[in-house]
């Protein structure tokens, strides 16, 4: 029997709003496979995107927090320079279930900061 992980939510975390107020979103666009699979490796893409003021240097890295961890030649972190009101970013990257993982809902952590700041 295949022993089966579903992804629940990304958690969004946004610090550091000096004069501009930028809205940052992440949103979980899909998995492949879906649930993922315990021991298995799973393509997963996610959007950023900005609705409120134009922002500039916006970080956004998966956390790798068990049971998910991401090759070390796997790019799992990015700098956004210029992140304009309306713009959206799509990201993708395998990401691996731990074999000792449990079957389970997890939660699959996305931060995202601006200028070093996040909360």
């Amino acid at each position: 029997m295949r022993k089966l992980i579903s992804i629940t939510a990304l958690l969004v975390l946004f610090g550091g709003l000096a004069a501009a107020n930028p809205d940052i979103n992440v949103q979980l666009m899909e998995t492949e496979p879906s649930p993922m699979q315990i021991g298995e490796y799973a393509d997963v893409q996610f959007k950023v995107s900005n609705t409120g003021d134009d922002a500039e240097n916006v970080s956004v890295e998966l956390m790798e927090e068990y049971p998910f961890s991401v090759d070390s030649d796997e790019k799992d972190s990015w700098v956004i320079r210029d992140f304009d009101q309306g713009d959206g970013y799509s990201f993708r990257v395998p990401v691996l279930v731990s074999p000792a993982a449990v079957q389970n809902d997890e939660t699959l952590e996305v931060k995202v900061s601006r200028n070093g700041n996040s909360r």
